[in-house]
């Protein structure tokens, strides 16, 4: 069954520990231009959700320029600025997109879209993925019930804690072997430092280079690895 997902990306420039990551440039392009050529390989219309926050107005002119709508919402409430996004352009599914990600993979995401619209799921994730390589894809109604009744703290800045916690109608797309102690997001500045480097290497002859050839890249020169093993990631609870 064909469902229309909406990709929804979150992004801000008031990170805490690399403030203005999302307009840092790797090969001559921002971050979110690299992550919006990724997503729109999925063929479905973006929504950049950012802040009211005048620190943002930048970020909103980064997503003029590259011709992807914007909404702004909340700044600490997350939860409700996906919400707010989702009925302001009718969203029914949501796939949800962090924006310190560049190196997701389409071929990843269109085969979660996939399995999101070949089963009966209400909400779908990609399990055993790097950090930074997965997505979510939920139904309108389960992110409508998440705002009304996720009370907690982080259930408003993380978005889907609510969602998962109650399990019903979730599924997960696994991935084998089990990638989970890669880290491929950028939080730090030695994340940046991290990513810079793959894209160094692989950029220039594919701009949609995917995760197989992050993984060569990674087996050949293991010592690239070194480069953010240290950084830890902040905790959801």
């Amino acid at each position: 069954m064909v469902k229309e997902i909406t990709p929804i990306l979150q992004a801000r420039l008031g990170s805490s520990r690399l403030p203005g990551k999302v307009l840092m440039q790797i090969c001559g392009d921002s971050l979110l231009s690299h992550i919006v050529r990724r997503v729109s390989k999925v063929r479905q219309p973006m929504i950049v959700a950012t802040t009211a926050a005048p620190a943002d107005d930048r970020l909103e002119s980064e997503c003029a320029r590259l011709g992807v709508r914007c909404f702004r919402g909340s700044e600490d409430d997350v939860l409700s600025r996906f919400y707010e996004a989702a009925v302001a352009f009718g969203a029914q599914n949501i796939m949800r997109i962090c924006c310190d990600n560049p190196l997701l993979d389409p071929n990843i995401l269109l085969e979660l879209t996939m399995f999101y619209c070949n089963n009966c799921f209400s909400y779908v994730a990609n399990a055993q993925l790097p950090l930074g390589a997965s997505a979510e894809i939920f139904t309108f109604e389960r992110l409508k019930d998440a705002y009304l009744h996720g009370k907690k703290p982080y259930h408003r800045e993380h978005v889907t804690p609510f969602i998962y916690e109650n399990r019903i109608g979730c599924g997960y797309l696994t991935n084998e072997p089990d990638l989970s102690h890669l880290r491929f997001t950028v939080d730090t500045p030695e994340d940046f430092a991290f990513i810079s480097k793959i894209y160094g290497n692989l950029y220039k002859e594919d701009k949609v280079f995917g995760l197989d050839k992050v993984l060569a890249l990674l087996h050949s020169q293991p010592e690239l690895l070194e480069i953010n093993r240290g950084i830890k990631q902040k905790t959801v609870l």
